[in-house]
């Protein structure tokens, strides 16, 4: 085991925001405490970065872990499949789409990715990384929107016919062992409603790193590509 891990130069280890709570808590940086979160996607981000520094402090092996927000890109789920709703005319927002979105720029990322690979003071150490552009989720979905010559999202429903639905949706899936993820879950729920903030302070202090992309920057390098 120690001569495989003497190979490693660093492993990087793409855990998630989501490791400090779902709903989010109103502040959040890298001191932060994990938080609750019930669902799998939470529950195996925040167990898998607990193995990897556990693994770190137990081997020495060179672990980096960086905390990405809301991931978006070509291919990526938070563009794909509003995208593919809008065609169809079937989004909708949830409680009007006024919670805190911080989205995170698939090449901001990468550069991130990159910089925690070589950065010396970036071993055993959690970074979160965003555009550091918090925005709504009505502002986020509206420049979605744009992208693929959709009209700008107006329908919404409230926040608790949503959750209603979306138990529904969950317990039709559990009783049809349903392999796929629901149109509507709980955990999406509190993601796209709850008002928070995220601080990208650690990051910038210790690696000095600066987002490439602004979010509209980024919008604007999407729309540049074929849709």
């Amino acid at each position: 085991e120690a001569a495989h891990t003497a190979a490693v130069a660093r492993f990087v280890h793409l855990s998630s925001f989501v490791v400090f709570g779902v709903p989010s808590p109103p502040e959040m940086d890298d001191a932060s405490p994990y938080g609750p979160g019930s669902d799998p996607y939470t529950t195996t981000k925040t167990e898998g970065e607990k193995a990897v520094f556990a693994f770190h402090s137990e081997t020495g092996l060179p672990v980096s872990v960086l905390r990405p927000t809301v991931v978006y890109g070509r291919g990526s789920t938070w563009l794909e499949e509003p995208i593919r709703m809008m065609k169809k005319g079937a989004f909708f927002l949830i409680g009007g789409g006024t919670g805190t979105c911080h989205p995170c720029y698939i090449e901001n990322l990468l550069d991130a990715a990159w910089l925690v690979a070589d950065h010396p003071r970036a071993v055993g150490q959690g970074y979160l990384v965003a555009d550091d552009d918090p925005i709504s989720f009505r502002e986020y979905f509206t420049a979605i929107a744009s992208l693929c010559g959709a009209d700008e999202p107006r329908r919404s429903i409230p926040v608790p016919l949503a959750r209603a639905v979306a138990v529904g949706l969950e317990a039709v899936a559990r009783a049809t062992r349903s392999t796929g993820r629901p149109l509507l879950t709980r955990t999406a729920i509190d993601l796209v409603t709850t008002n928070s903030r995220v601080s990208m302070r650690k990051i910038r202090e210790e690696l000095e790193f600066m987002p490439r992309y602004r979010f509209r920057q980024a919008i604007a390098d999407l729309d540049g590509g074929s849709r």
